[in-house]
């Protein structure tokens, strides 16, 4: 599950010492509690997305299982490459977006593996690494250019890839007009501030039709998770069936609220309640991060982020199931310097023993006491995937 939710911070609308200290009282919380009290290992996936700020916030949620020891005493193994895409700012909640790498609680025991498994083409694979660092060769550039050809026509796999909201809104909705059956338009229930609302992921006005593709937008239990997809198969008034292949069934859709908390002032400033589903004949480049497709389609329109081209363009498995259209040098964006100097570092060697790791933690000790630290344990690791 997503670690937001295994820990409880949700949308990280509390501070971490608020959190931990609700977690003894909230029963809504007992579930995230037994999870901590429970774990010896904690491995975080796609940890390029995790903010500096959400990471120290973990930290001292963790420590609920103890209070002495950094992360509750409980290993964390972060995987990830810092190429990809950064986190995503939330200065409602003083979040800035910084990378999780500069949090003074940052694993000092970094493996870099360098062994690329979901493509096998070089020619490939050195066009993701280029485009991941905002560089781009001559031979790089011919082979963008030869990619705009037309997929052979089986649409049934294909996925479109856009870089903004915008841009899978408008798609999503020509391709539904061009659906045959009756089109059920659903106006959401809406308080609070007008701005506020605008930010929300879930659209005030949602058009279906039986056969359309969905994308759920929020975790509705443990199997019916926020990013899941599925079709719809039948529609009412006060709920959506939706069959989704990943779980081979049919689910009850209701319309649930979404809400936006103001740490300022302590209150919910908006609410918007619908059903918690988006049209998905395409999806965003962030959405995709961490999949791996047969056939893609990357539209290169509105690339606004270092790294970005390089996600869309490494989720194809191969040169032959990928499609790159629109094309333009604006769209290749050079990684700022905090992330060159951090992925240039030097990875630790593998040592069974964790003598390393001790080594590490020793002079850490000696260093953070005199600092004011947190000791930091033994035996935390990064892993870079190149």
């Amino acid at each position: 599950m997503t670690i937001h939710k295994w820990c409880g911070v949700g949308d990280g609308r509390m501070c971490g010492i608020k959190l931990r200290g609700m977690m003894a009282t909230d029963d809504r919380l007992i579930p995230a509690r037994n999870r901590i009290l429970s774990t010896d290992i904690l491995i975080i996936d796609e940890i390029s997305m995790f903010s500096r700020r959400m990471f120290d916030m973990l930290e001292t949620v963790l420590r609920i299982k103890d209070t002495s020891h950094t992360f509750g005493n409980i290993q964390i193994i972060v995987v990830g490459d810092f190429l990809q895409l950064p986190p995503v700012r939330n200065l409602r909640y003083e979040d800035l977006g910084e990378f999780a790498f500069t949090s003074k609680f940052w694993p000092p025991h970094s493996i870099f593996l360098d062994s690329v498994f979901r493509q096998r083409d070089e020619s490939l694979i050195s066009l993701i690494r280029e485009l991941s660092l905002g560089q781009l060769s001559n031979d790089s550039q011919k082979l963008i250019t030869s990619l705009a050809r037309e997929l052979p026509q089986e649409d049934c796999k294909l996925v479109k890839l856009y870089a903004t909201n915008i841009l899978v809104d408008l798609h999503n909705r020509s391709r539904i007009m061009d659906l045959d059956g009756q089109m059920y338009s659903f106006q959401s229930t809406d308080k609070g501030d007008e701005r506020a609302l605008n930010t929300l992921v879930v659209p005030p006005t949602l058009w279906l039709k039986i056969g359309c593709r969905v994308m759920l937008l929020k975790n509705l239990s443990d199997r019916l998770m926020n990013g899941l997809q599925g079709e719809v198969r039948d529609i009412r008034e006060d709920a959506v069936h939706v069959f989704f292949p990943m779980l081979h069934e049919v689910a009850t859709i209701l319309r649930c609220a979404f809400t936006i908390f103001d740490p300022t002032t302590g209150h919910i400033i908006c609410e918007r309640y619908q059903f918690p589903l988006k049209l998905s004949y395409c999806m965003t480049i962030h959405k995709s991060q961490g999949m791996s497709l047969d056939r893609v389609e990357v539209n290169c329109r509105h690339i606004f982020q270092s790294g970005q081209l390089g996600v869309a363009i490494g989720r194809a498995r191969s040169i032959e199931g990928l499609r790159i259209v629109n094309f333009s040098q604006d769209a290749v964006i050079p990684q700022t310097q905090v992330v060159t100097d951090f992925v240039a570092q030097e990875g630790s060697p593998f040592i069974d023993d964790c003598s390393c790791c001790r080594n590490l933690v020793d002079w850490f000790d000696f260093v953070a006491i005199g600092m004011g630290f947190p000791v930091i344990e033994p035996c935390l690791y990064f892993f870079e995937v190149l």
